[in-house]
Protein backbone atom coordinates (compact mmCIF):
# COMPACT_ATOMS: atom_id res chain seq x y z
CA UNK A 1 0.00 0.00 0.00
CA UNK A 2 1.33 3.42 -0.93
CA UNK A 3 0.68 6.12 1.65
CA UNK A 4 0.92 9.72 0.48
CA UNK A 5 1.10 12.71 2.84
CA UNK A 6 0.94 16.47 2.39
CA UNK A 7 1.83 18.04 5.70
CA UNK A 8 -1.14 18.47 7.98
CA UNK A 9 -3.68 18.66 5.17
CA UNK A 10 -4.34 15.22 3.79
CA UNK A 11 -3.15 11.66 3.87
CA UNK A 12 -4.32 8.92 1.52
CA UNK A 13 -3.55 5.20 1.47
CA UNK A 14 -3.75 4.16 -2.17
CA UNK A 15 -4.69 1.46 -3.02
CA UNK A 16 -5.36 -0.15 0.32
CA UNK A 17 -6.66 -3.47 -0.98
CA UNK A 18 -7.12 -3.44 -4.70
CA UNK A 19 -6.32 -4.03 -7.34
CA UNK A 20 -3.36 -6.23 -6.43
CA UNK A 21 -0.24 -4.99 -8.26
CA UNK A 22 1.02 -8.56 -8.70
CA UNK A 23 -1.84 -9.37 -11.09
CA UNK A 24 -2.49 -7.86 -14.50
CA UNK A 25 -5.50 -5.59 -14.96
CA UNK A 26 -8.06 -7.45 -17.08
CA UNK A 27 -9.60 -4.85 -19.39
CA UNK A 28 -12.43 -7.23 -20.30
CA UNK A 29 -13.91 -7.25 -16.78
CA UNK A 30 -14.78 -4.69 -14.08
CA UNK A 31 -11.85 -3.58 -11.92
CA UNK A 32 -12.37 -2.69 -8.25
CA UNK A 33 -10.27 0.12 -6.78
CA UNK A 34 -10.13 0.33 -2.99
CA UNK A 35 -8.44 2.97 -0.88
CA UNK A 36 -8.65 4.54 2.55
CA UNK A 37 -8.60 8.17 3.56
CA UNK A 38 -6.45 8.37 6.67
CA UNK A 39 -6.81 12.11 7.18
CA UNK A 40 -8.93 14.42 5.05
CA UNK A 41 -9.19 18.01 6.17
CA UNK A 42 -8.90 20.20 3.07
CA UNK A 43 -9.79 17.94 0.16
CA UNK A 44 -13.48 17.10 -0.19
CA UNK A 45 -13.54 15.76 -3.77
CA UNK A 46 -11.35 13.75 -6.10
CA UNK A 47 -11.03 13.19 -9.84
CA UNK A 48 -10.09 9.64 -10.80
CA UNK A 49 -8.00 8.84 -13.92
CA UNK A 50 -6.43 5.79 -15.57
CA UNK A 51 -3.16 6.25 -17.47
CA UNK A 52 -1.01 4.00 -19.63
CA UNK A 53 1.12 3.70 -22.74
CA UNK A 54 0.96 2.40 -26.25
CA UNK A 55 3.73 0.11 -27.48
CA UNK A 56 6.21 2.57 -28.95
CA UNK A 57 6.04 5.21 -26.19
CA UNK A 58 3.00 7.45 -26.69
CA UNK A 59 0.83 7.76 -23.58
CA UNK A 60 -2.89 7.68 -22.88
CA UNK A 61 -5.19 8.88 -20.12
CA UNK A 62 -8.90 8.49 -19.41
CA UNK A 63 -10.91 10.36 -16.82
CA UNK A 64 -12.99 7.77 -14.97
CA UNK A 65 -14.91 10.08 -12.65
CA UNK A 66 -14.83 13.78 -11.76
CA UNK A 67 -15.70 15.53 -8.49
CA UNK A 68 -16.31 12.35 -6.50
CA UNK A 69 -17.11 13.02 -2.85
CA UNK A 70 -14.29 11.94 -0.58
CA UNK A 71 -15.13 9.56 2.25
CA UNK A 72 -14.50 10.72 5.80
CA UNK A 73 -11.15 10.05 7.41
CA UNK A 74 -10.72 6.40 8.32
CA UNK A 75 -13.36 5.17 5.87
CA UNK A 76 -12.56 2.86 3.03
CA UNK A 77 -13.69 3.84 -0.45
CA UNK A 78 -14.52 1.32 -3.16
CA UNK A 79 -14.89 2.29 -6.82
CA UNK A 80 -15.91 -0.24 -9.45
CA UNK A 81 -14.58 0.68 -12.89
CA UNK A 82 -15.99 -1.02 -15.95
CA UNK A 83 -13.34 -0.47 -18.65
CA UNK A 84 -15.71 -1.47 -21.50
CA UNK A 85 -15.98 2.04 -23.02
CA UNK A 86 -12.22 2.61 -22.70
CA UNK A 87 -11.58 -0.80 -24.24
CA UNK A 88 -13.95 0.01 -27.10
CA UNK A 89 -12.11 3.27 -27.79
CA UNK A 90 -8.74 1.55 -27.66
CA UNK A 91 -9.94 -1.16 -30.06
CA UNK A 92 -10.68 1.56 -32.65
CA UNK A 93 -7.15 2.97 -32.41
CA UNK A 94 -4.36 1.77 -34.67
CA UNK A 95 -1.81 1.22 -31.91
CA UNK A 96 -1.36 -1.69 -29.52
CA UNK A 97 -0.99 -1.22 -25.77
CA UNK A 98 2.37 -1.70 -24.11
CA UNK A 99 2.96 -5.11 -22.55
CA UNK A 100 5.03 -3.49 -19.79
CA UNK A 101 4.08 -2.26 -16.31
CA UNK A 102 3.02 1.15 -17.67
CA UNK A 103 -0.51 1.53 -16.27
CA UNK A 104 -1.55 3.43 -13.17
CA UNK A 105 -4.40 5.33 -11.57
CA UNK A 106 -4.33 8.90 -10.30
CA UNK A 107 -6.60 10.65 -7.85
CA UNK A 108 -6.57 14.43 -7.88
CA UNK A 109 -7.67 15.59 -4.44
CA UNK A 110 -9.22 19.05 -4.32
CA UNK A 111 -11.73 21.25 -2.49
CA UNK A 112 -15.26 21.54 -3.85
CA UNK A 113 -15.63 23.98 -6.79
CA UNK A 114 -11.87 24.07 -7.36
CA UNK A 115 -9.34 22.41 -9.62
CA UNK A 116 -6.34 23.23 -7.40
CA UNK A 117 -5.16 20.34 -5.27
CA UNK A 118 -2.78 17.41 -5.00
CA UNK A 119 -2.42 14.37 -7.27
CA UNK A 120 -1.82 10.89 -5.87
CA UNK A 121 -0.36 8.14 -8.08
CA UNK A 122 -1.05 4.43 -7.63
CA UNK A 123 1.54 1.73 -8.12
CA UNK A 124 2.07 0.64 -11.75
CA UNK A 125 0.31 -2.34 -13.28
CA UNK A 126 0.45 -4.52 -16.37
CA UNK A 127 -2.71 -5.12 -18.39
CA UNK A 128 -4.03 -8.21 -20.12
CA UNK A 129 -6.13 -8.19 -23.25
CA UNK A 130 -5.02 -10.35 -26.19
CA UNK A 131 -6.75 -8.12 -28.72
CA UNK A 132 -5.24 -4.85 -27.43
CA UNK A 133 -1.84 -5.59 -25.88
CA UNK A 134 1.31 -5.80 -27.96
CA UNK A 135 2.95 -9.19 -27.72
CA UNK A 136 6.69 -8.67 -27.44
CA UNK A 137 7.09 -12.45 -27.31
CA UNK A 138 5.43 -12.94 -30.72
CA UNK A 139 7.54 -10.17 -32.22
CA UNK A 140 10.69 -11.78 -30.84
CA UNK A 141 9.51 -15.19 -32.08
CA UNK A 142 9.03 -13.80 -35.60
CA UNK A 143 12.50 -12.28 -35.53
CA UNK A 144 14.09 -15.57 -34.41
CA UNK A 145 12.15 -17.41 -37.11
CA UNK A 146 13.63 -15.07 -39.71
CA UNK A 147 17.16 -15.50 -38.31
CA UNK A 148 16.86 -19.30 -38.26
CA UNK A 149 15.43 -19.38 -41.80
CA UNK A 150 18.33 -17.25 -43.05
CA UNK A 151 20.80 -19.51 -41.27
CA UNK A 152 19.23 -22.63 -42.80
CA UNK A 153 19.44 -21.12 -46.31
CA UNK A 154 23.08 -20.15 -45.71
CA UNK A 155 23.97 -23.68 -44.55
CA UNK A 156 22.14 -25.22 -47.53
CA UNK A 157 24.13 -23.06 -49.95
CA UNK A 158 27.46 -24.30 -48.54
Amino acid sequence: MAVHEWGEHSRLAWPSQGPDVSTKLNLSAPITLTWEIIRNEDWTELDLWWHGAFAGSSTLGYELEANMSMPRAGEQYVYEWNPASVREGLAKSTGKLSADRDYYFTAKLHPSNSTAGETVYSEKYEVEDKALVSSSASAAGSLWGLVLSSLAVSVALL
